[in-house]
């Protein structure tokens, strides 16, 4: 940290007044674009939504499931199936998705999570939920009332929550890849794939 020291003399006080300068320079090359940011609905999340309705035929609403054509491939947890007791299920599935996003994602890429009709968040996961870090924007995976999304800018990998048909869909092959055993393991077989 370098400290500079100056004097100032202000008009109405007697004598000098010390005056300090800060400047912080962390080690190496500073980041060009912030690790999360919020969305701009109407540059970001808007238009990003528009091409969510048009390419998975999006029908939000408590009848219609399920919601959105599923693509290919896909496969579809139910989130209460396991029928037996398990600690923190919206945690553990958190968990299981933010590895898996880790592993189906450049570096450098940015992921948006969306929370329908509410505000949207994009975010670096591997710049976020780390120490010293800030962490990853969002309420997570678990849906509570709500259409939670993560998704890539593409669309070419992500999840979908369904709060009234208590599901989650994964799509892309790289995410599919990378959670399927573990959300097997916790939440029991899909109860529908498409490949």
């Amino acid at each position: 940290m370098d400290m500079g020291e100056r004097w100032a003399t202000y008009d109405g006080l007697r004598g000098r007044v010390p005056v300090r300068s800060y400047h912080w320079r962390p080690p190496g090359i500073p980041e060009s674009t912030r690790p999360a940011q919020f969305l701009d609905w109407l540059h970001d999340d808007g238009p990003l939504w528009d091409r969510f309705y048009a390419d998975f035929d999006f029908k939000p609403g408590t009848t219609c499931r399920p919601a959105i054509t599923e693509p290919v491939p896909s496969a579809v947890w139910h989130l209460h199936a396991h029928h037996r007791p398990v600690q923190d299920v919206p945690g553990r599935i958190d968990a299981i998705v933010r590895r898996g996003l880790l592993t189906a994602t450049e570096p450098g890429e940015f992921v948006y999570w969306l929370d329908w009709q509410h505000d949207g968040y994009r975010y670096d996961p591997r710049r976020t939920d780390a120490p010293g870090r800030p962490p990853r924007p969002g309420l997570g995976t678990y849906p509570d009332g709500d259409y939670y999304l993560h998704l890539t800018d593409d669309l070419r990998l992500g999840t979908f929550d369904h709060p009234w048909e208590q599901t989650l869909t994964v799509w892309g092959p790289t995410l599919l890849a990378a959670v399927e055993t573990e959300l097997t393991e916790l939440l029991g077989a899909p109860v529908r794939c498409h490949t």
